[in-house]
């Protein structure tokens, strides 16, 4: 837990932190299906760029075929997202069982290309509403405005 800025979204409730901290403390990740870890590596290059931690909530089908949510922290580094689940209680564990991080001894890690992925689809919504938003264009101005002085 952190207050910097860009981690605003990841956020636990008291009683998941102490699961975690007790996780941390006796250096046992298990069970996995507490904080399950999966990773997808991006296998084609977008633009450089790092983005802040986003809560989001994905929906997936249980085997019974109903629908389920799940919250899901993302973090992505240049290329390599990583989903942290945040439900202690989720329905739909079971879907990653084995590719988790560390509950295999061989490790899965999914791959896709940047193209069409929802990095892709984010990066281009944040360029898209910066480029419609006044404020950003006045910065912009600015900007250019200060380097043509110089």
């Amino acid at each position: 837990m952190t207050e910097l800025p860009g981690f605003t979204t990841v956020m636990l409730p008291l009683r998941r932190l102490q699961l975690l901290t007790d996780m941390l403390l006796s250096d046992s990740a298990t069970p996995f299906e507490h904080f399950p870890i999966h990773l997808i590596q991006l296998r084609t290059r977008g633009g450089w760029h790092n983005q802040t931690p986003i809560k989001q909530v994905k929906r997936f089908p249980d085997v019974d075929g109903t629908e389920r949510e799940v919250g899901t922290f993302r973090f992505y580094m240049d290329g390599l997202i990583i989903h942290i689940d945040d439900d202690v209680d989720d329905p739909v564990h079971w879907r990653f069982k084995g590719v988790a991080l560390g509950e295999s001894p061989e490790q899965v890690i999914l791959t896709m290309p940047f193209e069409r992925s929802r990095q892709d689809e984010l990066i281009t919504s944040h360029m898209l509403n910066e480029l419609n938003d006044e404020r950003h264009a006045a910065i912009v101005d600015r900007i250019f405005a200060q380097s043509s002085e110089t």
